[in-house]
C-alpha cells in the first residue's frame, strides 16, 4: 500500500479529464485544449484540492441519487479513465502498468470501451461525413422510422443530413442514455432491480 498524495490525485483527475483528448489530438495533429489555455486545468486542480480537504462526513455515500446525475459527466471522461486504469492511478499502490478492465475477460461489455466508436459512427451517419454513411443513415432511418422511411427511399428521395449541432445533440442524448442505463444496472434501479437482487443472492 502506498499513501495517497495530492500530486497523484491531481494527476489522476487531469488524466481522466484530458487523457482521451490528448490521444485523439495526437492522431489529428492538433493541439489539445490544455495546451492552449491553462485556466481549466488549474480549475480542476483547485476543485481536487477542495475535495481532498473536505471532511469525510460531508461526502455522500455512492447511491443512485448521487450517481445518476454524475452519469452525465461520464460522457466527456471515458477516454481518460482508460489511461488512469492503465497506469493504476486509482489503485492504492505505486504507479505501474496494469491491464485496464476493458481488456480483461468480458471487458468488451464495458460501456466506456464501445460507446466512443458507436457514437462516432452515429455522428458520421447523421452528418453524412462520407458517402458510405449516407447508406448507414438510410438503414438506421428504416429501422427506427419504419415504413415511412422505406417509402421515401423507394420514391427516390435522399436522406437529408443533419446539421452538426443537431447531430451533436442527438449523440449527447444517446450517450446520456447509455451511461444512465449503466448506473441503473450497477445500483439495481427500476427494471434492473431484480437482476441485482439475484446477483447478490448468488454471491
Amino acid at each position: 500500500m502506498e499513501e495517497r498524495s495530492f500530486v497523484r490525485d491531481a494527476l489522476t483527475t487531469l488524466v481522466v479529464v484530458y487523457g482521451g483528448e490528448a490521444m485523439i489530438c495526437l492522431y489529428l495533429t492538433v493541439p489539445p485544449s490544455f495546451v492552449l489555455s491553462d485556466s481549466t486545468p488549474l480549475l480542476y486542480i483547485l476543485v481536487q484540492a477542495l475535495v481532498e480537504y473536505t471532511p469525510t462526513s460531508l461526502v455522500p455515500i455512492p447511491s443512485p441519487n448521487t450517481e445518476l446525475p454524475l452519469s452525465l459527466l461520464d460522457i466527456i471522461t471515458n477516454g481518460g479513465l482508460f489511461l488512469a486504469n492503465l497506469f493504476s492511478l486509482l489503485q492504492p499502490t505505486p504507479l505501474s502498468f496494469t491491464t485496464p478492465p476493458e481488456l480483461l475477460p468480458y471487458g468488451w461489455t464495458t460501456t466506456d470501451l464501445w460507446c466512443a466508436p458507436l457514437v462516432t459512427g452515429l455522428y458520421a451517419a447523421l452528418t453524412h461525413a462520407q458517402p458510405f454513411w449516407v447508406d448507414v443513415h438510410a438503414v438506421l432511418g428504416t429501422l427506427v422510422g419504419g415504413h415511412g422511411y422505406t417509402e421515401a427511399l423507394n420514391a427516390g428521395k435522399k436522406m437529408e443530413a443533419l446539421g452538426p449541432e443537431t447531430a451533436r445533440a442527438a449523440c449527447a442524448l444517446v450517450l446520456t442514455g447509455m451511461f444512465v442505463t449503466r448506473t441503473a444496472r450497477t445500483f439495481g434501479v427500476g427494471p434492473f432491480k431484480k437482476g441485482i437482487t439475484e446477483k447478490v443472492k448468488t454471491k
